[in-house]
């Protein structure tokens, strides 16, 4: 990961029948997103609409940045607990 390649993508996804949205993340929010998915065997596109479900009064953005970081501190500190 090259931090100094910071550029923001939107990206247009239909996260329910008939629904269409908007995204804009950083292009390394949306490779751990696409990450996340691969490793749940979901597409972005579902990923999104069930982080959408359970946002409670985050924006949808903040709720994906958040969902992310949750996801990576929850599998490091399975890490954690096995190495010691």
């Amino acid at each position: 990961m090259q931090l100094g390649s910071r550029r923001a993508e939107i990206r247009s996804l239909v996260i329910s029948p008939g629904y269409r949205t908007s995204v804009r993340l950083d292009v390394h929010f949306w490779e751990a997103l696409q990450d996340i998915a691969k490793r749940r065997g979901l597409s972005v596109r579902d990923l999104v609409a069930e982080i959408d479900r359970d946002r409670d009064g985050y924006s949808r953005t903040e709720a994906i940045r958040v969902h992310i970081l949750q996801f990576y501190r929850t599998a490091l500190s399975k890490v954690e607990t096995t190495e010691a």
